[in-house]
């Protein structure tokens, strides 16, 4: 087992990094909601992308802030399928969640594959820290996530 610590500066400034991010992906997506199709289409994804960059830079500086007993580096190929996983889930926020679709199933579906999405990221952030031994979440840990992420998705 594994023994670590964290650096609390880190921990705050990963809240502070989401929080940030989601407050823009908020605005542009109300600006969204005003503006005309293409420029709809380019805040919709510039909140995308922002509300990405707030669930990657959680994990990422997370994982950044903890203590570990030898040196770790990253995986570049798993940062990019965390991040890739970050967009999905950001997309299905914006996309198909309450601007999108309204129908029943797009908004039970909607936070289900965000919350899908979200895990990924985390797993992948995960493993993209090159320790010995790996990090291996149990399938409980990665239930409750998921379905702690959905609940507030359903909110």
């Amino acid at each position: 087992m594994m023994v670590f610590s964290n650096q609390l500066w880190l921990v705050f400034l990963s809240v502070f990094a989401v929080a940030t991010a989601g407050m823009a992906a908020v605005a542009m997506s109300l600006r969204a909601e005003h503006a005309m199709a293409s420029a709809r289409r380019m805040w919709t994804a510039g909140a995308t992308m922002a509300l990405a960059m707030g669930i990657w830079s959680v994990h990422f500086i997370g994982v950044l802030a903890l203590e570990l007993p030898n040196v770790a580096s990253f995986e570049v190929d798993l940062a990019v399928f965390s991040f890739l996983a970050a967009m999905a889930s950001s997309g299905c926020i914006l996309l198909v969640g309450p601007h999108g679709h309204r129908s029943r199933w797009s908004r039970l579906a909607a936070p289900l594959l965000a919350s899908l999405g979200m895990l990924l990221t985390h797993h992948w952030a995960m493993l993209a820290l090159a320790v010995t031994p790996r990090p291996s979440p149990s399938i409980g840990d990665m239930l409750l996530f998921v379905a702690v992420a959905f609940g507030f998705g359903l909110l």
